[in-house]
C-alpha cells in the first residue's frame, strides 16, 4: 500500500481539500497531483534526513510518515512554518524513529564497577538488611488506629 493510500485512508477528505487545493475553498475533491508530490517529498525526508529507507509495511513508519505529509501540506498553504533551523517540526520524529531503530541502545553514562560497600564489620550487605530492620515486614497491615484522635 502507497503512502498515498495511508494519507487518504487515515485523514479525512474533507481535511485534505484544503491543504491540497490552497486558494480554492470550493474544490470538491482532494487534488492528487498536490497529495502526491507531498509524499514523494516526505518519502525523500526520510533517506535525507532520517536515513531511513521508508517501508509501507512497517507501522512506525507509516505513523511518522503520514503526520509528514500532514505538515508538508499545512506548511506549503502557510498554516505551519518551519522550524527556526529549516527543518520540518516532524523532522524530530523522524529522528527519533531512526535513533531507537533495531540496532539502537542506551549507552552506559559511567564505567565504574559496582561494588558493595563495606560497612566496617567486615561484612557487605545492602542498607536494608541491617540489623534495624529485622521487625519490619514489607507490605503489613498497619498497626495505627483508624481513629484520627488516636495519632
Amino acid at each position: 500500500m502507497a503512502l498515498l493510500t495511508h494519507v487518504t485512508d487515515r485523514i479525512g477528505t474533507n481535511r485534505l481539500k484544503p491543504l491540497t487545493n490552497p486558494g480554492n475553498q470550493a474544490a470538491l475533491i482532494v487534488n492528487a497531483t498536490i497529495l502526491g508530490k507531498a509524499c514523494d517529498d516526505v518519502t525523500a525526508d526520510f533517506d535525507t534526513v532520517g536515513q531511513l529507507a521508508y517501508d509501507d509495511a512497517n507501522a512506525q513508519h507509516v505513523s511518522v510518515a503520514v503526520r509528514g505529509v500532514v505538515e508538508k501540506l499545512r506548511i506549503w498553504v502557510g498554516q505551519l512554518q518551519p522550524n527556526a533551523d529549516g527543518s520540518e517540526p516532524w523532522h524530530m520524529m523522524l529522528k527519533a524513529l531512526r535513533d531507537t531503530g533495531p540496532r539502537a541502545r542506551i549507552l552506559p553514562g559511567s564505567d565504574s564497577v559496582v561494588e558493595p560497600t563495606d560497612r566496617g564489620d567486615g561484612t557487605h550487605r545492602p542498607d536494608f538488611d541491617w540489623p534495624k530492620f529485622e521487625d519490619v515486614t514489607p507490605d503489613a497491615p498497619s498497626t495505627r488506629s483508624a481513629d484520627p484522635a488516636d495519632w
